[in-house]
């Protein structure tokens, strides 16, 4: 397969900018990490980069806010200093949603919620939280995890985004967008395939903003 048709998304480009950065070029990323260069090729094509590539480029500095959406510094800046350790946090609360079964294997959100949590300011007064169910984003997000979810900001490439399909039934998954469908993709590919949509079959994408590991 040829590496102009595996690279067509902005992630894809900004991933090998980084790499050239780095190592040289994408092959050479590859012989660093002793990885096939057709492995990277096609996570860029997905524009989808799970929790391993985040371990293992930790220390490279790269911003991933840069690269899931362009904007920013690709490398982030890291200080070491003894000042302001102590960061003052102001919190507000907002709901709790949990799944439901909606027949078989499809899953939809309750109508009420069932709990409260506190989490940072904001002035997003749209903000709510879910209880993750399942392992479709794993090991980014795990089951029992709570995800901070956004109507008012607006998902881009890359985000990883509660997506509710026209008939309720709702997924966890990273989006992105094309003319006429949307692509949605998983880091558990084995057990998730990316996945195909047209737009008029989802009724609202909604932006996940904060996970919250341990509740």
């Amino acid at each position: 397969m040829g590496r102009n048709r595996l690279k067509k998304t902005p992630i894809g480009d900004r991933f090998e900018e980084f790499a050239k950065f780095k190592f040289g070029s994408i092959k050479g990323m590859a012989s660093f990490f002793k990885l096939p260069s057709t492995s990277i090729y096609m996570a860029m094509r997905r524009g989808s980069f799970g929790a391993k590539w985040q371990v293992r480029l930790e220390p490279y500095n790269l911003n991933w806010g840069w690269l899931n959406t362009g904007k920013g510094k690709m490398l982030l800046e890291r200080k070491d200093t003894n000042e302001n350790l102590f960061e003052t946090i102001p919190l507000i609360k907002i709901p709790v949603y949990q799944y439901i079964k909606a027949g078989g294997k499809a899953m939809v959100l309750k109508e009420s919620p069932s709990d409260y949590i506190v989490t940072k300011n904001s002035t997003d007064e749209t903000l709510f939280a879910i209880v993750v169910k399942g392992d479709s984003m794993a090991p980014e997000i795990s089951q029992g995890d709570i995800v901070v979810v956004s109507k008012l900001q607006e998902p881009k490439n890359g985000d990883v985004c509660i997506i509710v399909f026209e008939d309720e039934c709702t997924c966890l998954r990273r989006i992105n967008q094309f003319e006429k469908h949307i692509m949605l993709t998983s880091p558990n590919e084995k057990e998730y395939p990316p996945t195909n949509h047209k737009k008029n079959e989802i009724k609202y994408i909604y932006k996940v903003v904060q996970k919250i590991t341990y509740y």
